[in-house]
């Protein structure tokens, strides 16, 4: 658990498949698992710069519990293109269209209170919609 996280990532390993790490030792391409997950990091004591930089506001304590991004499908973290909106990397396609969904992404804009611009893993700079006040 890095200094920023609130709650432990638990078995949630979410990112560590879906990011990609532009780290010169370790170069990892977005959707492929890092070659150090085994069920959890294995290197956490000394992980890459970029995981240390990122942001999972699921970590930070926002939400609850259960929306933790392996069961949810969704990965919340800061939207680098627009101040004050957040994303929702959408990590199984259709998600956002169901009931579950829907209902998530509205109240995490109004929790966060702010936009989720909602992006798929698969198109990760095509937004696809965005959820809650206008940007």
């Amino acid at each position: 658990m890095s200094a920023k996280q609130a709650r432990p990532c638990g078995e949630c390993a979410v990112c560590c498949t879906y990011m990609g790490i532009s780290d010169p030792q370790l170069k990892k391409k977005p959707l492929i698992p890092c070659p150090f997950l085994n069920k959890n990091c294995t290197i956490h004591k000394t992980k890459p710069k970029d995981c240390i930089a990122y942001n999972c506001l699921w970590a930070q304590g926002f939400g609850l519990e259960e929306d933790r991004p392996d069961k949810t499908f969704f990965i919340f973290d800061e939207y680098p293109k627009i101040k004050n909106a957040a994303q929702a990397k959408m990590i199984k396609p259709g998600q956002k269209d169901t009931p579950k969904g829907r209902a998530l992404l509205q109240r995490w804009s109004k929790l966060l209170m702010r936009p989720i611009i909602v992006i798929s893993y698969s198109v990760p700079r095509l937004p696809l919609e965005v959820i809650g006040r206008s940007v």
